[in-house]
C-alpha cells in the first residue's frame, strides 16, 4: 500500500476525515441557475461570475472560502443577507477560523492574498452586502472589492474587511457612488479605501480602519462631478479624507467640508477652486487641510509611526477667477506651499472669499497671497502662523478693509503687504483693525487718483519697504489720537506695530522711503494726529507740495527723521493749515520752499534738532495783504531765503513776537506796506541766520552769533504805501552799505526801533511820518538824515564807530529829548541851532534849547545796554511838552514816568526810560526750588509786590503801566526795600506748569511818588 493511502486509512479509521463543503462552486452563478447560496461552508473551486442582468443571493451564515487566485466577478446584483452573529464570510481556502479545516490540512490559517476578492464590473448592481466579512483577498493586486468600470450599485453595510495583501476597497477613480457604512477596514496591506471620486465620499458613514497600511479613505479623482458636494467628518476613515492629486472645483459647482473634517494631501496637490470651497468647522472641530504625514490631526493616517508635516508639502488653495463665493470658517490651513503656490492663493480677479477664525499655519511661502488682484475678501479673526514669508501679501488696498481682527505670529513677515497701493474705488477708508498687527507694508508707490480718497485712522501703521511715496492727486486723510496716531514709516522701524520684518530688533533710518508727495490740485487732505517717519529718498522730502492749488489741513503731526526737509511747499502758492505739528531731527529744514502768503496757515508748531529748525521763505514777495504772527513762525522764526519786495496794492505785517532771519545778503524792499506790529515783551526782530540770540540755533549750527553786515536791511521805496513799524529790532544788517531801515517817503510811522550791530548806517531817513523811540547801537553812523521835514523824538545812538546822528543833506526839521554819546566819531554833525532841543551830547549846543553834554550813566554801554542808571542828568529833562504823546516804552518801562521823584511825571531824555526800581526773578524753577528777586535802581525806597497768574496792560497812573492781569488771581504784598536780593523757596505740591508773573512798585517814604517796574515772567515746571 502507498504511504499516503495508508495515511488516509488511519485517519478514517480515527474519525478524522475532513469536513464535507455543501458546494464547490466556479463558473457563472445566480438564484434562477445555481439557486442563492445558503448557509453552510461552500468552497470557490475557479473564478465564479454572476452574469449581467442576473441577481445571486447569499443567505446569512454562508462561507464561502477561496482557493488560491480565484475571485467573484460580479456585473449581475449581489445581494449579501448576512446578521449579526451570523454573518456571511468569504475567505481563503486554508482558513479553519471560518467553517473548520475545510481543506482538511490540518490546523491552518489564511493569509494575505490567498485569493483575489470581488470584482464589481461597470453597471453591475444595485448590490447589497450587509454583515460579511471578506478576509485574505488581494491575489494578483486586486482588491479587497474592486470597483472595475463606472455605473456600480453597492449598498454595503455593518461588514468587515481584514487582512488584505493589497487595498480593502478600491473605486479606481470611476465615478461610482456607493453606500458604505459602519464598516470596518482592518490590517490590509494597503490603503483602507482606495481611488474614490469626491462626490462618492458622502456615501461612506461611520466606518472605521485600524491596522491598514493606510488607515483613510483616498480620493484619487478629487474633481467635483456634480453640482453640489458635502462631506462630514462621519464620510471619512477616522475623521480623514487623502487626496491623491489636485482637488478641482469647476465654475458653477461647489464642496463644502464640515466640521471636524481632515483633509491630507499626499504630494504637491493643490485645491484647484473655479467655483466654489466651503470648510465650514466650529471651535471644537475645525476643518484642516494638511499634509499627508501630519499626525497631529486625524492620527496617523499613513501608519508609519509618529511623523509631523513640514513646509511646502502639498501646496494649498487655488482660488481662481470669478470663483467663489467661497468660505473658510474656522478652518486650519497647514504645510502648505509647496511649487511656489501659498497657502491661499487669491489667482485672479472676481473671487468671492470669506474666512473667518481660520488658521493658516507653516506655509512654505506666503500664507495668504491676493497676488495684486482686484478682489474683496473677508477675513476676519483669523491667524497666520510660521509661514516661511509674509502673513498675507499681494493685497491691493481696496481691499483692506476687508481684513479685520486678524492676527500674525512666526511668520518671515507679520504683516499684510500691499504690493499696489494705488486704489479703484472712489474712497478707502482703513483701520487698525484692518491690519495684521496693526501694520501694512507697502510694495510700492500709493498713488491716489483725482478724485479719489483714501483714510487711514487711528493706529494704523503703514510701513515701506523701499523708497515709495505717497502720490497723492486726490485726497489722503490720516486721522489718528493722541494716543493712537496714524503713523507712516520705513519697513524696517520696529518702534511702530513692532517687529514686522521678523530680522530682530532694529530702527528705521533716514532716507529709507520717500514721503507724502501731494500733487497739484489734491486734496483737502487731512493729517490729524499723525507720524511721518525716516522718510526723505530720492530728494523727496517727507511732506512734498510738488505743485499748486493743493488743500492740505495738517494737524498734532509729528514729521521725524527725513533725510531731506520735514514739510516743502517747493515755492507754490499753497495754503496749508498746519497746527500743533512737531518736526523733529530732520536732516534738511523743518518747513521750507514757503511763499511768505502761506505762513499765516501755519500755528504752534516746534522744531527740533533738524539741519534747520525754522520755516524757510523761498518767495517772501506777498500776493495780497499779508498778516503774520508769532504763532504762525517755528520756534518763532521765519528764514528769508532771498530778497523780500513788497508790492505795490499788498501789505505785509509781522505781529509781536515774529523773527525774522536773513539767509544771505538780502534786504526788505517796501513798495507797497510792511507794518511791524511788536510790543515792548516781544518786539519784532529782523536779523541774520546765524545769530541764536533770538529764536535759538535756528540753523543747527551749534552756539553762534551774527556778525555786522550779513543781510541788507529795510527800504521803504519813494511809492511805499502809509506803513506803522513799533517795537522792531534789527541786528546784523548794512551789506552792502544799505541802511538797517531805510525810508524815503513820508509814509512810514517808525516808532519804539532798535538797530544794532550793523555794518553801515543803523537808519538813513529821506522822508518820515514820524519817528520816535529809536535806538542805534555799535553800527558805522547811528542815524543819518538826508531829508525831509519831520520832527525825531526820544532817539539814542551810542557805540557806532562813526557819527552818532548826522545831517546829511536838505533835512529842515527837529530833534529833541535824544542822547548821542559814546560814538567813536562825533556825536552829532551838521545839527544847526533849533533843530536839537532838550538833547545830550552835543558840546557846541549846550545850554541851548534845553540841551546838555553830560555822560547818560548808561547802565552797560559796552554790552549794548542804554537804559539809564540812577543819577543820570538825562532823567526828567526831555522835552517838557512830550511826555503826553506815548506810554509805553522799548523795554516794559513806561515812558510816563516820575524818574526824579519829584512828583511831576516828564519825560526822559532817549529812547529808554528810567525807573527807579527794576525787577530780575532767576532760580530753580521746581517745586521745592528756589527763586531769587533781584530789584536795582535807587536805594533804599519802599517797595511792594505784584504777582498775578497771566499777563496783562493796565495804567496804574501816576506809577506807570501794571503789565499783569488784575482780571484773574493776583494778589499785592510788602516787600523789601530796592536794591535787594531775596531768595525763595518754591512750595512743594503746587500745580505745574504754573506761569507767574511780578511787577514791583517802588514808593518814596512819604508814598506820594514812585515808579513801577518792569514785568519779570517765569513757569514753575
Amino acid at each position: 500500500m502507498r504511504p499516503y493511502r495508508a495515511l488516509i486509512s488511519f485517519a478514517a479509521l480515527l474519525g478524522l476525515a475532513a469536513p464535507a463543503a455543501a458546494n464547490s462552486y466556479s463558473g457563472n452563478l445566480s438564484d434562477d441557475t445555481t439557486g442563492p447560496i445558503p448557509a453552510g461552508v461552500h468552497t470557490v473551486a475557479g473564478n465564479i461570475a454572476l452574469p449581467a442582468g442576473k441577481t445571486l443571493t447569499i443567505h446569512a451564515g454562508a462561507i464561502l472560502k477561496f482557493m488560491s487566485g480565484y475571485y467573484f466577478d460580479v456585473v449581475g446584483q449581489l445581494l449579501v443577507q448576512g446578521a449579526s452573529g451570523n454573518e456571511v464570510i468569504f475567505t481563503s481556502y486554508p482558513d479553519d477560523s471560518a467553517g473548520g479545516d475545510t481543506n482538511g490540512d490540518g490546523p491552518s490559517s489564511g493569509s494575505w492574498g490567498q485569493w483575489c476578492g470581488f470584482i464589481l464590473k461597470s453597471n453591475s448592481g444595485p448590490s447589497v452586502i450587509d454583515h460579511a466579512v471578506l478576509r485574505y483577498a488581494g491575489y494578483g493586486g486586486w482588491d479587497a472589492i474592486t470597483f472595475d468600470g463606472t455605473a456600480i450599485g453597492l449598498t454595503m453595510t455593518n461588514s468587515v474587511i481584514e487582512s488584505c495583501w493589497t487595498d480593502g476597497m478600491d473605486l479606481r477613480g470611476n465615478l461610482n457612488y456607493p453606500t458604505v457604512s459602519n464598516c470596518q477596514f482592518i490590517n490590509s496591506g494597503l490603503m483602507a479605501v482606495q481611488a474614490a471620486v469626491i462626490d462618492s465620499v458622502p456615501g461612506f458613514t461611520d466606518n472605521s480602519a485600524s491596522g491598514n497600511g493606510g488607515n483613510y479613505l483616498r480620493v484619487s479623482n478629487p474633481t467635483v462631478q456634480g453640482a453640489a458636494v458635502t462631506i462630514e467628518a462621519r464620510n471619512c476613515l477616522n475623521g480623514a479624507l487623502v487626496l491623491g492629486t489636485h482637488c478641482a472645483i469647476p465654475a458653477g459647482r461647489s464642496l463644502t467640508l464640515r466640521e471636524g473634517v481632515v483633509v491630507k494631501m499626499q504630494g504637491g496637490y493643490y485645491f484647484d477652486v473655479f467655483g466654489a470651497l466651503a470648510l465650514l468647522g466650529t471651535v471644537a472641530d475645525p476643518v484642516v487641510l494638511t499634509s499627508y504625514s501630519d499626525d497631529t490631526a486625524g492620527g496617523d493616517t499613513n501608519n508609519n509611526g509618529p511623523s509631523a508635516g513640514a513646509p511646502g508639502q502639498w501646496s494649498g488653495i487655488i482660488l481662481k477667477a470669478g470663483s467663489g463665493p467661497s468660505v473658510l470658517d474656522h478652518a486650519e490651513v497647514r504645510y502648505g506651499g509647496g511649487g511656489g503656490w501659498d497657502a491661499v492663493t487669491v489667482d485672479g480677479t472676481g473671487v468671492g472669499l470669506t474666512m473667518t477664525h481660520a488658521i493658516v499655519d507653516s506655509s512654505l511661502v506666503d500664507g495668504l497671497d491676493l497676488r495684486g488682484n482686484l478682489v474683496y475678501p473677508t477675513v476676519t479673526n483669523c491667524q497666520f502662523t510660521n509661514n516661511a514669508w509674509k502673513a498675507v501679501e499681494g493685497v491691493c488696498i481696496d481691499s483692506v478693509p476687508g481684513f479685520s481682527d486678524n492676527a500674525a505670529a512666526g511668520n518671515g513677515g507679520n504683516y499684510l503687504r500691499v504690493p499696489d497701493p494705488s486704489q479703484a474705488a472712489a474712497a478707502v477708508s482703513i483701520e487698525a483693525r484692518n491690519c495684521l498687527n496693526g501694520a501694512l507694508v507697502f510694495g510700492t508707490h500709493c498713488g491716489i487718483a483725482a478724485g479719489k480718497s483714501l483714510t487711514l485712522k487711528e493706529g494704523v501703521v503703514v510701513k515701506m519697504q523701499g523708497g515709495y511715496y505717497f502720490d497723492v492727486f486726490g485726497a489722503l486723510a490720516l486721522l489718528g489720537s493722541a494716543a493712537n496716531p496714524v503713523v507712516l514709516t520705513s519697513y524696517t522701524d520696529d518702534t511702530a506695530a513692532g517687529d514686522t520684518n521678523n530680522n530682530g530688533p532694529s530702527s528705521g533710518s533716514p532716507g529709507q522711503w520717500c514721503g507724502i508727495v501731494l500733487k497739484s490740485n489734491s486734496g483737502p487732505s487731512t493729517l490729524d494726529h499723525a507720524e511721518v517717519r525716516y522718510a526723505g529718498s530720492g530728494g523727496w522730502d517727507a511732506v512734498t507740495f510738488d505743485g499748486w492749488g493743493i488743500g492740505l489741513a495738517m494737524s498734532d503731526t509729528l514729521v521725524e527723521q527725513s533725510a531731506a526737509d520735514g514739510i516743502d511747499l517747493r515755492g507754490n502758492l499753497n495754503y496749508p493749515a498746519v497746527t500743533h505739528c512737531q518736526l523733529t531731527d530732520n536732516a534738511g529744514k523743518a518747513v521750507a520752499g514757503l511763499c511768505i502768503d502761506t505762513v499765516s496757515g501755519f500755528s504752534d508748531n516746534s522744531a527740533s534738532g533738524n539741519g534747520g529748525s525754522y520755516m524757510h521763505v523761498v518767495n517772501p514777495a506777498p500776493a495780497g495783504n499779508v498778516v503774520i504772527e508769532a504763532s504762525n513762525c517755528l520756534n518763532g522764526a521765519l528764514v528769508f531765503a532771498t530778497h523780500c519786495t513788497v508790492p505795490s496794492g499788498t501789505s505785509l505785517t509781522l505781529n509781536e513776537g515774529v523773527v525774522v532771519k536773513m539767509a544771505g545778503g538780502y534786504y526788505l524792499y517796501v513798495q507797497g506796506a510792511l507794518n511791524t506790529a511788536g510790543t515792548p515783551r516781544h518786539p519784532v526782530v529782523f536779523t541774520s541766520l546765524q545769530d541764536d540770540a533770538y529764536a535759538g540755533d535756528t540753523n543747527n549750527n551749534g552756539a553762534s552769533s551774527g556778525s555786522p553786515g550779513q543781510w541788507c536791511g529795510f527800504i521803504y521805496d519813494a511809492v511805499a504805501a502809509l506803513s506803522t513799524v513799533e517795537n522792531l529790532l534789527i541786528r546784523f544788517a548794512g551789506s552792502s552799505s544799505y541802511a538797517g531801515l531805510e525810508s524815503r517817503k513820508p509814509t512810514l510811522d517808525a516808532r519804539r526801533v532798535r538797530v544794532e550791530s550793523g555794518a553801515s548806517r543803523g537808519f538813513q531817513v529821506s522822508d518820515l511820518l514820524y519817528g520816535e523811540d529809536w535806538a542805534a547801537y555799535a553800527c558805522q553812523v547811528g542815524i543819518e538824515l538826508k531829508g525831509g521835514s519831520f520832527a525825531l523824538k526820544r532817539v539814542t545812538a551810542a557805540g557806532n564807530s562813526g557819527t552818532g546822528i548826522y545831517k546829511n543833506g536838505a533835512w529842515t526839521g527837529t530833534l529833541s529829548s535824544a542822547i548821542s554819546w559814546g560814538n567813536t566819531g562825533a556825536n552829532y554833525s551838521g545839527i544847526a541851532q533849533g533843530q536839537l532841543y532838550y538833547s545830550d551830547g552835543s558840546a557846541a549846543l549846550a545850554g541851548l534849547d534845553g540841551n546838555i553834554n553830560q555822560d547818560p550813566l548808561f547802565l552797560n554801554l559796552a554790552a549794548g545796554d542804554l537804559r539809564l542808571a540812577y543819577g543820570s542828568p538825562c532823567v526828567d529833562t526831555g522835552d517838557p511838552a512830550d511826555h503826553a504823546f506815548s506810554t509805553q516804552g522799548m523795554d516794559l518801562v513806561s515812558r510816563d514816568l516820575d524818574g526824579d521823584l519829584d512828583g511831576l511825571i516828564e519825560i526822559d531824555m532817549g529812547a529808554y526810560e528810567y525807573t527807579n526800581v527794576r525787577l530780575a526773578v532767576t532760580g530753580t524753577l521746581t517745586p521745592g526750588g528756589t527763586i531769587t528777586f533781584t530789584s536795582t535802581g535807587k536805594p533804599g525806597l519802599a517797595s511792594y509786590m505784584f504777582l498775578a497768574m497771566a499777563e496783562g496792560d493796565f495804567d496804574f497812573f501816576p506809577y506807570g503801566t501794571i503789565y499783569l492781569n488784575l482780571l484773574g488771581p493776583w494778589t499785592f504784598m510788602g516787600w523789601a526795600p530796592t536794591e535787594s536780593l531775596i531768595t525763595l523757596p518754591v512750595p512743594l505740591g503746587l500745580p505745574v506748569p504754573l506761569p507767574v508773573s511780578f511787577q514791583q512798585l517802588a514808593l518814596t517814604g512819604g508814598g506820594g511818588a514812585g515808579n513801577l517796574s518792569n514785568p519779570a515772567s517765569i513757569v514753575i515746571q
